[in-house]
Order: structure tokens, then C-alpha cells, then sequence
């Protein structure tokens, strides 16, 4: 049984991620993503490679690397709003 509301928000978190629904609109909504944002996030957070080495590979400055992540970021939560939150409610 719940203790209290955060364990059931766990448990409902749980469920929602590994479902197979999510993951499918997740990967559309990540191959939606433009650009060298897209190639930064791809980088950072699927194929888990270090910023340095990303900023190597994509010939940019630090900065410029957090600012993409940033972006990318905030195109994947759009993205996502419209194409899984918005279906569930």
C-alpha cells in the first residue's frame, strides 16, 4: 500500500515511462529535433558521450554546447506536450 501521495506519484511516473507508447513518441519527438542541438542531445543523452568530446565532434564552444542541450531540451518538452501530455488528459 501507499504511505502517502509521492509514492503513488512514483509509482504512476514508473508506469509511464516504460510504457511502450511513451518511448515510441519520445523517439519521434527526439527525431523531430533540428540541427546541431539535435546532434548535441543525441550525443549527450542516448549515446552518453562526454560534452567535451561533443564539443570536439561538433567544432563548438562550451557554451554554446549548454545553450544547444538548452534548446533541444526545451523543443523536446514542446514537442512532448503536444504529442503525449495533450493525448492523455
Amino acid at each position: 500500500m501507499c504511505e502517502n501521495n509521492k509514492d503513488l506519484e512514483n509509482i504512476v511516473l514508473f508506469q509511464l515511462v516504460f510504457s511502450f507508447d511513451y518511448f515510441e513518441i519520445f523517439h519521434k519527438c527526439v527525431g523531430k529535433l533540428k540541427g546541431k542541438g539535435a546532434i548535441a542531445f543525441r550525443m549527450k543523452y542516448i549515446d552518453h558521450e562526454e560534452s567535451e568530446d561533443i564539443c570536439a565532434a561538433l567544432k563548438i564552444t562550451p557554451s554554446n554546447y549548454w545553450v544547444l542541450i538548452h534548446r533541444a531540451k526545451l523543443q523536446l518538452r514542446e514537442s512532448l506536450d503536444k504529442n503525449w501530455f495533450n493525448e492523455i488528459d
